[in-house]
């Protein structure tokens, strides 16, 4: 979710999902600084864009390590599927 965008939806997720946990991340944050846990929209500061996702407790490693996968597409066409892929 992006905030405070789309704080209504993630209100109404949390509010149906008390057991799941979400990482909050601020918009404009490097190197994990401003990130927290929550499992309510409540703790959201009202100030500042963030983005929200749920936390996964296991998530795939590779060699122990969380990794970023960054894949650049351009799709110049639907039908038929003309997909290119920036090496």
């Amino acid at each position: 979710w992006v905030l405070p965008e789309e704080m209504l939806t993630f209100t109404k997720v949390t509010t149906e999902r008390k057991n799941r946990t979400y990482i909050v991340k601020p918009n404009a944050g490097s190197q994990g600084n401003g990130i927290f846990l929550t499992r309510k929209a409540a703790d959201v500061p009202k100030e500042g864009k963030y983005v929200a996702q749920r936390y996964l407790n296991k998530p795939l490693l590779i060699d122990g390590l969380k990794f970023d996968l960054r894949v650049y597409v351009l799709i110049t066409s639907v039908t038929p599927l003309r997909v290119y892929l920036l090496k």
